[in-house]
């Protein structure tokens, strides 16, 4: 009799819950809109736009210090063709770029996005160094007076 009632209630328990419909999922909440700003340029993005800008910037210095009529420059970037050319030396650090964030991209793709952007941190330390010994080495040449080789003409050499 024990087992008879005890089968009834768990029958009539199991009906009236699958009489019961099961509630709605909640609904998904709509993505928070990070405007135009927010969605186009991440952390990552604007370091792919430095590191292009200081490649570009690094190519003008090197052409610029290739050319120069003293010949007293050099490179800082090892790795730079020394050719004193426009063509190699654009070509090189086109490649360079398209090879550097392509790296980024496709390290961010295979889920290591610490290691990607690593790697555009320390292409862009790299380049700024170019640059800024680029730079600092031109400032050097245009100040030298050829006519007496001082430095700003306050120092006469050989006189």
């Amino acid at each position: 009799m024990k087992t008879l009632i005890l089968t009834a209630v768990i029958v009539l328990t199991a009906a009236s819950a699958a009489a019961q419909s099961l509630p709605d999922a909640p609904a998904a909440r709509p993505a928070a809109s990070k405007g135009v700003v927010g969605r186009f340029l991440t952390v990552d993005h604007a370091l792919i736009a430095s590191d292009g800008a200081l490649r570009i910037l690094d190519t003008y210095t090197s052409v610029k210090a290739f050319t120069d009529p003293c010949h007293c420059l050099h490179e800082s970037d090892p790795l730079s063709p020394g050719s004193g050319k426009v063509l190699p030396t654009v070509a090189f650090q086109a490649g360079m770029f398209v090879l550097v964030s392509g790296g980024s991209v496709l390290l961010k793709h295979h889920h290591h996005p610490r290691l990607a952007r690593a790697l555009l941190i320390l292409d862009n330390g790299s380049e700024g160094y170019a640059v800024v010994n680029n730079f600092r080495n031109l400032g050097y040449a245009a100040s030298v007076d050829r006519k007496n080789e001082s430095m700003h003409g306050l120092i006469p050499l050989g006189k």
